[in-house]
């Protein structure tokens, strides 16, 4: 008999260790497989040589809450039940370099830039680059844990575009914000205590994943400001090269404190 309770006290014992260390794995598709949320549709500039000025106009499809982060003014033109239509017109001096067409959705949690290519030899761009990609990401916890993994899908339509993919961010620590995609060797090695980047490439997709030790960030007081998914599309072939767009950017916002 005394063997048998003191059998049940062991195995209820060995029980409840088992559950206060058993490891939960929760996996969660934070953007389904799709294209970018918001495509341009059309592209145009036009010089002025009298006024040393070019104007760029923009036509694009994306979700209704859409908005400009950058110089020009966005005007719905059209609504769809699934997005709707917006152009831009925007002027830069002869001088600016720095010319972007920016814009921005919040209900799709995606950002879409185009760099604009200030020695385009063509005057009209109906089709870009990386518009036909498709893209997800997912979220993995497991303990303290927590992994974001991506994986792009590329088209044969592309085949005059580098596509790249990648992972990005700023982390504050001790009050320093620190871009992830911009760090010094040091700072590298540094941020490796808290986070791991990879890519894999092959023909048909590429593979992206970040590893996050999240305990280790509690207990140095570090902080993601941002946390975010780059496509990026950019001419490497003469065609592409002297496209008004220089380079396609689409970013899927994953954490944003700023």
């Amino acid at each position: 008999m005394r063997v048998q309770i003191l059998f049940r006290l062991v195995m209820v014992t060995y029980t409840v260790v088992l559950q206060s260390t058993r490891s939960y794995c929760t996996i969660e598709t934070l953007r389904p497989s799709s294209r970018g949320k918001i495509q341009p549709l059309f592209l145009n500039m036009t010089y002025h040589e009298e006024t040393r000025i070019t104007t760029y106009y923009g036509r694009f499809a994306g979700p209704s809450d859409l908005v400009t982060d950058s110089v020009g003014t966005l005007l719905k033109v059209s609504d769809g039940m699934v997005s709707s239509e917006f152009e831009i017109i925007a002027e830069f001096s002869v001088d600016d370099n720095y010319r972007r067409f920016i814009l921005r959705s919040e209900s799709a949690s995606e950002t879409l830039k185009i760099v604009l290519n200030r020695h385009s030899e063509n005057n009209v761009q109906t089709t870009f680059g990386g518009t036909k990609c498709v893209f997800e990401v997912k979220r993995s916890r497991e303990n303290y844990i927590e992994e974001y993994s991506s994986r792009l899908k590329s088209s044969g339509l592309d085949a005059d575009y580098n596509i790249y993919e990648y992972f990005g961010g700023d982390i504050n620590k001790d009050g320093n914000v620190e871009s992830l995609t911009d760090l010094s060797e040091s700072q590298i090695k540094d941020i490796g205590r808290y986070l791991n980047i990879t890519h894999n490439y092959a023909t048909s997709h590429q593979l992206s994943n970040i590893i996050i030790n999240k305990l280790a960030m509690v207990k140095d007081n570090v902080q993601f400001s941002s946390l975010y998914f780059d496509v990026f599309a950019v001419g490497f072939k003469p065609q592409g090269r002297h496209d008004i767009a220089e380079g396609v950017m689409w970013r899927y916002t994953i954490i944003k404190t700023m």
